[in-house]
């Protein structure tokens, strides 16, 4: 962090303590229902498990955080039976285990995907054609997903897994609560990783026509010489 952003981060602090709304480094929550909601958190250090082992990184220098897939609670051992039921000898289990997985979404995607390379080969189908109806209706970056998480600084990042579960963050009309990684896509702070101004947006040309450089016509300038001595007297 800059001198200038750990100025920029004092005078937030102090001026959201002035106004009564909650006090920490301001960041921007994206969650997995695609909201956004603008959080501060205390100021601190997160620990995050490496291959190389354990780092804990200082809060206010982290820039960015994109948070890997993780289970909500309790939902995947039912994602694990129903991804098994795709192969069972009875026909109405198989596609009542197809309908709840539908239901159940993007969630899914990770143990279906590795039901998809299996040895049932009506498991394999069936997953298969799940992957494909989900991700029809799912954007590219939501088709790919990650058991890690990333931590961005100004200097570095990193591939690993945050150690806890939940996160503390305030928020100004909920007060301070735990939110579940689960439920997170990412966490951006706003001083270091400020929202991108939006493209200015330019009509195209069209094909086989001149661009033409609008620029606007100015009126001409008059310049009336002085008459040469003697004349007009």
């Amino acid at each position: 962090m800059t001198r200038w952003h750990a100025v920029l981060a004092s005078i937030l602090l102090v001026s959201a303590a002035r106004a009564g709304e909650p006090t920490g480094l301001p960041f921007i929550g994206g969650f997995t229902d695609s909201s956004s909601v603008p959080l501060f958190l205390p100021e601190g250090k997160l620990t995050f498990v490496t291959k190389y082992g354990k780092l804990t990184v200082p809060v206010s220098e982290i820039v960015r955080i994109e948070l890997g897939f993780r289970y909500p609670d309790g939902l995947e051992a039912k994602i694990l039976a129903a991804t098994e039921e795709l192969g069972s000898p009875d026909y109405q289990k198989r596609e009542q285990a197809q309908k709840q997985l539908l239901d159940w979404g993007e969630v899914a995607l990770p143990t279906l995907k590795k039901a998809m390379t299996g040895t049932n080969a009506e498991a394999t189908r069936r997953a298969e054609e799940i992957v494909t109806k989900m991700q029809a209706n799912l954007p590219r970056d939501r088709q790919e997903v990650h058991d890690y998480d990333v931590i961005v600084t100004e200097t570095s990042s990193f591939r690993g897994t945050l150690e806890a579960d939940t996160i503390q963050a305030g928020t100004k009309f909920f007060g301070e609560t735990k939110l579940k990684l689960a439920d997170l896509r990412t966490l951006r702070n706003v001083i270091l990783d400020p929202a991108p101004k939006p493209a200015v947006a330019t009509a195209p040309v069209r094909p086989g026509r001149r661009e033409i450089n609008m620029q606007p016509v100015l009126p001409p300038q008059i310049f009336i010489a002085p008459a040469p001595p003697g004349v007009g007297r």
